[in-house]
């Protein structure tokens, strides 16, 4: 495989153990009223989502991970992957 594609793999596997480290703290703290609110929200948001709603939805995530795909390319070229 290509070096480059290699250093960007392992930026992103990077990341992803700092993310998960992350939420795991998170999660750790949480009681189970405040996952069950998260989780609550989240199913009324999603079942209530209308189809003008979800051609917005679906561009919002597009935005969100084509500026996570840029950040982790920055994050890959600082720490001298790229």
């Amino acid at each position: 495989m290509d070096k480059e594609f290699l250093a960007f793999l392992e930026g992103y596997k990077r990341v992803d153990y700092y993310l998960e480290r992350e939420r795991m703290e998170r999660l750790a703290h949480m009681t189970t009223e405040e996952s069950w609110a998260i989780f609550s929200a989240l199913m009324e948001k999603w079942t209530s989502i209308s189809d003008e709603e979800s051609d917005e939805f679906r561009e919002w995530r597009l935005k969100h991970k084509l500026d996570a795909r840029k950040t982790f390319v920055r994050l890959a070229e600082v720490k001298g992957y790229l």
